[in-house]
């Protein structure tokens, strides 16, 4: 009877948390969704920069104090994310690090993990970052998010990274597998 009890209590659990995209932190999300690990601390505060391409009132914030060089937090979301059409995942992101600050998008899930880097292209002002998945299996439900990857974070102004509006949207269309044999005189290209 216990264990039915606890397989049924971390069925809830697991799921009454969950989320879906898209995500705009605007009552959607609230700080205990998020899953903390190694040294990074998500919260749910006001916009500290209303301008620009973002104007909403709340956001997420990551602050990086200490730990290891990959730390962050991630979302679990209702159910799989679908890679056959919308292939890249795109948010806003506001920090005063430097240009070229590597923000790392992984996805995780009973199916293995993706992950895809883009560096920051501005400092002090809001823009939009996109991750291309295009190619990966439809078996992940979590996002994590990890900022400055491959540094550790000492809790400054430059190590916390506020993020807003996280969505999947379309691009460029999951790779086709080739069939065999392969003689090259059809539609294989080189890319």
């Amino acid at each position: 009877m216990r264990k039915i009890a606890l397989f049924l209590s971390l069925f809830v659990f697991s799921f009454g948390y969950s989320q879906s995209l898209p995500i705009d932190f605007e009552g959607d999300v609230a700080v205990s969704d998020f899953i903390d690990f190694d040294g990074g601390t998500a919260d749910v505060v006001a916009n500290p920069s209303v301008s620009g391409i973002n104007t909403s009132e709340t956001v997420a914030v990551i602050v990086r104090d200490g730990g290891a060089e990959y730390a962050g937090s991630k979302i679990p979301l209702d159910e799989n994310l679908d890679f056959s059409v919308n292939t890249v995942l795109s948010m806003k992101v506001f920090t005063t690090a430097p240009v070229g600050t590597v923000v790392k998008f992984k996805l995780e899930g009973m199916g293995g993990s993706a992950e895809v880097d883009v560096p920051t292209t501005v400092s002090g002002e809001w823009e939009t970052l996109e991750w291309v998945f295009a190619g990966t299996p439809n078996t992940l439900n979590e996002v994590v998010f990890m900022f400055d990857f491959g540094n550790v974070g000492d809790g400054l102004e430059t190590s916390t990274f506020y993020f807003d509006d996280v969505e999947q949207i379309s691009g460029p269309p999951a790779p086709i597998p080739a069939t065999l044999p392969i003689d090259f005189e059809g539609d294989v290209v080189s890319s």
